[in-house]
């Protein structure tokens, strides 16, 4: 089983304004697209009531969901930390609290990791090359 951490980008302004995680991509993004009662899902309402189609990039692909879990959480740190305001309601204090079942060990020597790429130099996820990009 494959799990797929995503950005959803707002054709308007090239931005995420939303990093998700899930284990059914496709169906994920027909989900967001139908709506919700979430932030997201009214920003998505908007963008869709002015023409547009919000795009889907897959940022990144794991075996496991706990792994997927962590990415998803470096991603929504990467772009608070360069200033993209996101929709997501879990933050990297949060983590621990959406899953318990890490044990403090793996969270401490992952945290450490968070700390050294937020002094990388990775681009937005717009700009990587070689996304794929639905939507």
């Amino acid at each position: 089983m494959t799990f797929t951490v995503y950005a959803i980008i707002d054709p308007r302004s090239q931005r995420p304004f939303y990093i998700g995680e899930t284990k059914a991509f496709d169906l994920r993004c027909r989900q967001h697209l139908e709506g919700t009662d979430q932030i997201s899902g009214l920003v998505i309402r908007q963008i869709q009531e002015n023409g547009f189609v919000p795009h889907f990039v897959v940022l990144e692909t794991h075996d496991t969901e706990e792994t997927a879990l962590r990415a998803e959480i470096v991603w929504i740190e990467l772009m608070l930390a360069r200033g993209i305001d996101l929709l997501n309601s879990q933050a990297f204090t949060g983590y621990r609290d959406r899953n318990a079942k890490l044990c403090n060990d793996n969270y401490d020597a992952w945290s450490a990791t968070i700390r050294m790429r937020g002094n990388c130099r990775c681009q937005a996820p717009a700009l990587v090359p070689g996304l794929v990009v639905a939507g």
